[in-house]
Parts: C-alpha cells; structure tokens; sequence
C-alpha cells in the first residue's frame, strides 16, 4: 500500500472513529431525556396516586357514615334501643369496620405513591449516567486516537519509500 493509500486509510478510519464516536454520545444524550422524562411521569403518577387514594378514602367514610345511618334508622324504625345491648355493638362494629377500610384504602395508597417515587429516582439516577457517559465522550478524540493509531502504519509506508512495501506492524 503507497503512501497516499495509507493516509486515506487512515484518513477514513479517523472519520469512522468521530462518526461512531459522535453517534454513541447523541445515543447517551437519547437515552438521558426518555430517562427524564420517565421520572417526570412516574412524579405525575405519584400525585395522582395521593389524589385518587385521598377521594377513595373519603368515599369510604362517606358509605360507612351512611351505613350506620341506615342501620339507625332501621333500629329506630323497629323501636330497637340503639344506647345498649346489641344494637350498639351492629353500629360500633359497622364503624369500625368502615374507618377499617377507609385506612387500608389510605395504606395503599400510600404504598403506590412511594412505588413511584422510588421508579421517579431511578429513572434520576439513570439519566445521570447517562449524562455522565455522554460527557465522557469526546469524537475529536476518538478520531484523534484513530489516526494516531494509522500513523504508525502511514510511516512505515514512508519509511519504505515509493514503490517498497513493508510487512504490517503487529
């Protein structure tokens, strides 16, 4: 291979090297901003959570309260008196068990939320590597260390002079 062959190898290997180099930083840069935006919707998905698990809980108390409404109006309606005995321990047991499902309700909720925040700094972290391996690549650099790596190959050329070829360096 002459001289001149050399250095376009060269040349091109040093272009690949850029070109790769530059593709694999863009890629990192990708990755960083769906991992950004993964965070951002498992936050959103947090809140609504908190939401959701606060009307739930709300709703629960409600029927539980118009439950033990009924259940009152029913006793009275039969002449059932609602100070003692049994009828007592229906509306205790019936408000017990409704605030008993109001904060298991709660509890869940809860439980979803911090599902997602842990997904949100997860979803943090890796963007941040990311971000970190992108910084860490420098195209110029990689081309740089390419050519420089022909180089060797371009002067063994030259060395040879016109019309000589040498063996490959290992």
């Amino acid at each position: 291979m002459g001289f001149s062959a050399s250095l376009a190898a060269g040349a091109l290997s040093a272009k690949g090297a850029y070109d790769s180099a530059s593709a694999q930083k863009d890629a990192l840069g990708y990755q960083a901003s769906v991992a950004d935006k993964n965070a951002w919707l498992a936050g959103e998905q947090a809140t609504q959570a908190g939401v959701v698990g606060a009307a739930a809980e709300q709703t629960q108390r409600l029927k539980t309260a118009a439950l033990v409404g009924n259940q009152r109006a029913q006793m009275a309606a039969n002449g059932i008196d609602m100070g003692s005995g049994s009828a007592n321990d229906v509306l205790s047991s019936s408000a017990y068990m409704g605030e008993r499902d109001a904060l298991t309700i709660r509890d869940n909720a809860s439980r979803q939320q911090w599902a997602h925040r842990v997904q949100q700094q997860n979803e943090l972290s890796a963007a941040a590597q990311y971000r970190k391996g992108a910084g860490n690549i420098n195209p110029n650099t990689a081309a740089l260390t390419s050519l420089l790596g022909s180089s060797g190959q371009v002067a063994s050329t030259w060395a040879a002079g016109p019309g000589k070829v040498t063996p490959p360096m290992p």
